[in-house]
């Protein structure tokens, strides 16, 4: 990373200045949570809790108001700013709210303004270098704050030198920094030569393009503000992600340590930390047999969970279950039908016989040469003329995966929980039926899945099922942001070793065969193994209580988890986007190929794409890739933006607002 400058070197560069200029927020001072309106998230939580459930969706209220009377006052011609107490009042009228309530509510937005206020550290020392050198600072700000309230926050800050004086803010000037007229101001009200100042702010055009027309110097630094995300994506369920997101954001202010870490100590540490407090919630609740953490994507939730009982011995101890639908799914053939063969081969695929039998551990009669490529519907059918041999290897596979549950404590009998990542259920319902036989009922599963979608329903009738995050009877929206999500998840909450394939025989103890990863290139191996190492720590800190973001396991709820999900799966940075165009997802049954970008192209010709295609598109995408991240990533390019577009146009909940209304 290349090397920024220091305060100095940027007053050197500039030697013929006598007034220093900085905007206000994100360069000066910033909040405790990472983003602003997460403010107004803070406020809905107060009011909530001292007026009632009523209060529901203030936060996002009070972002759609204000930027109604901004588009109000736009379209009087005016260039001038809005106040706070005119979003106030738009606000008593949007709510047909008493004066006093609107006043209360007045005051916990400046009152959290000042209690999450942080000093910037660049550009304090900007400021103290250019006091040192006897320079005049004032500081520029497109905000609706008064310059009085500003001085108060850059006290509470630390920042004890700033005076209301030294401030020219948008709202009390007439013109704004964006529209250019608020920088005409400030030059003439000093009476300085733009030539004789230099800007140090965060936003390209206020900062920037604007100030440079008149000749002044600028220096943009956005170190604080690119950690912002959809601004209508507020509400009290996100602020510990946004207290997480802050933290970082200040731990990497001087060395941005990438977006392996930051998924590991952020979003992915939050869904650890939620699967070990469910089960924590479970154990305090009820006796049960035994405690188990399953799949690759149990493999960091077993980990804290085995750090935690170091610091809690008293807590029983869990086993982590190699487990996937490949294994599981074929150990409970026990018969071959359409049904079969079309969940065992994808309709996109292109198979070899080699392959489809060692998909189903047993040799296919075929006239085939046994290299040669099938089509989906042409290998369809050899599974369905295989059938019976395909039972027969299910049948010794599934006495493998029975000996493999014996030596993990499974069959022990009484009723066992079994945590996952998600999505369906059915393959844990058909671990359910193998133990139930296994066991002559005398043991009993129960699924424990961060989210589940709307597929998960039918299996209720198979074993209880439960959605902590997000759970199949949620709404339509939210099921699809999901499953449009669902390959991002799998990505980042996953284990070091490959996925297991099968088992070893009573001989090497059942254990687990894992499928090669020799195909993984060693770049995704260390971007995992950064998420794995952070994200177990993170989440041992959160449930401890010992988090340096001051982030517990009382912040871990379903709402509070769907919404760090939701924050970086629907509105990903541009950093996140750039870190996972290389990665892939390897998404079949039999975990035998390379695996598909993460992030879908663009159509060819997108501008021109006929609507009629647009459903296959959709469907390719949200079926094999990251449906959100694709979209984020199309909209950045000026050659695909208009296809995202229509997308949402047409798609609209999978824009990038995921808070909906209540």
């Amino acid at each position: 990373m290349k090397k920024r400058p220091t305060a100095a070197e940027v007053l050197d560069a500039r030697p013929h200045i006598d007034v220093v200029s900085l905007d206000f927020f994100d360069t000066l001072v910033t909040r405790s949570v990472a983003q602003p309106t997460h403010v107004f998230a803070e406020v809905e939580r107060l009011l909530v809790n001292e007026f009632g459930r009523e209060w529901s969706g203030y936060a996002q209220a009070r972002v759609r108001v204000e930027h109604d009377v901004r588009v109000q006052l736009a379209a009087t011609g005016s260039l001038r700013d809005i106040s706070h107490d005119q979003i106030m009042k738009a606000m008593q009228i949007h709510y047909s709210a008493t004066p006093e309530f609107i006043e209360r509510a007045r005051r916990l937005e400046c009152e959290c303004e000042i209690a999450m206020a942080r000093a910037v550290p660049f550009g304090c020392d900007i400021a103290n270098e250019a006091r040192a050198r006897g320079l005049r600072v004032v500081i520029v700000s497109d905000n609706y704050m008064s310059s009085e309230f500003l001085a108060h926050m850059a006290h509470a800050a630390g920042l004890t030198w700033v005076q209301a004086s030294d401030i020219f803010v948008s709202c009390e000037h007439g013109g704004m920094k964006q529209n250019g007229t608020l920088w005409k101001t400030v030059v003439e009200i000093l009476g300085v030569s733009p030539k004789n100042m230099v800007h140090v702010g965060d936003h390209r055009i206020p900062d920037g393009t604007e100030p440079s027309k008149l000749g002044i110097h600028c220096y943009i630094d956005s170190r604080s503000s690119r950690w912002h995300r959809h601004s209508l994506n507020t509400s009290p369920a996100v602020l510990p992600f946004s207290r997480l997101e802050a933290w970082q954001r200040d731990s990497d202010y001087e060395w941005f340590r990438g977006a392996g870490r930051h998924f590991g100590e952020g979003v992915v540490a939050m869904m650890v930390a939620a699967q070990v407090k469910d089960c924590l919630d479970v154990l305090a609740s009820r006796t049960v047999a035994g405690i188990h953490f399953a799949a690759r994507d149990g493999w960091m939730a077993d980990s804290v969970w085995h750090r935690l009982r170091r610091e809690r011995p008293e807590l029983p101890e869990a086993t982590y279950l190699s487990f996937s639908r490949s294994v599981i799914g074929r150990a409970n053939i026990t018969h071959v039908d359409e049904d079969v063969a079309v969940r065992f081969v994808d309709e996109n695929e292109r198979l070899t016989p080699r392959r489809l039998s060692t998909r189903f551990g047993c040799d296919f009669a075929t006239s085939l040469g046994i290299d040669d490529v099938m089509d989906s519907s042409t290998a369809r059918q050899l599974v369905i003329q295989n059938g019976a041999r395909i039972i027969d290897a299910s049948r010794k596979l599934r006495e493998r995966v029975v000996g493999h549950l014996r030596t993990h404590g499974v069959l022990t009998p009484g009723h066992h929980i079994v945590f996952d990542l998600g999505w369906r259920g059915s393959s844990m319902a058909d671990l359910a039926d193998i133990v139930s036989e296994a066991t002559n009922g005398a043991t009993t599963i129960e699924g424990r899945f961060l989210g589940l979608y709307w597929d998960a329903t039918m299996n209720r009738t198979r074993l209880p099922l439960h959605g902590y995050a997000m759970d199949d009877l949620g709404s339509l929206d939210d099921n699809i942001r999901l499953l449009g999500a669902v390959r991002l998840f799998e990505f980042l909450v996953t284990a070091p070793n490959g996925s297991v394939i099968d088992f070893q025989g009573v001989e090497k103890n059942f254990e687990p065969v894992h499928a090669s990863q020799k195909n993984r290139p060693a770049s995704e191996d260390a971007f995992i193994g950064v998420v794995l190492a952070t994200a177990v720590d993170a989440a041992l800190q959160i449930i401890l209580g010992t988090h340096p973001s001051g982030v517990t396991a009382n912040d871990i709820t379903p709402h509070t988890v769907w919404a760090a999900m939701m924050q970086v799966a629907q509105t990903p940075r541009a950093d996140e986007l750039d870190a996972l165009q290389e990665h892939v997802h390897v998404a079949s049954v039999d975990h035998a190929d390379g695996g598909i970008p993460l992030l879908a192209p663009a159509p060819k010709w997108s501008s021109t794409f006929p609507v009629q295609r647009f459903a296959s598109v959709y469907d390719d995408t949200m079926k094999t890739r990251w449906f959100q991240g694709s979209l984020r990533e199309w909209e950045r390019h000026d050659s695909s933006r208009d296809f995202a577009d229509a997308v949402m146009r047409i798609w609209p909940f999978m824009g990038p607002v995921w808070c909906d209304a209540p």
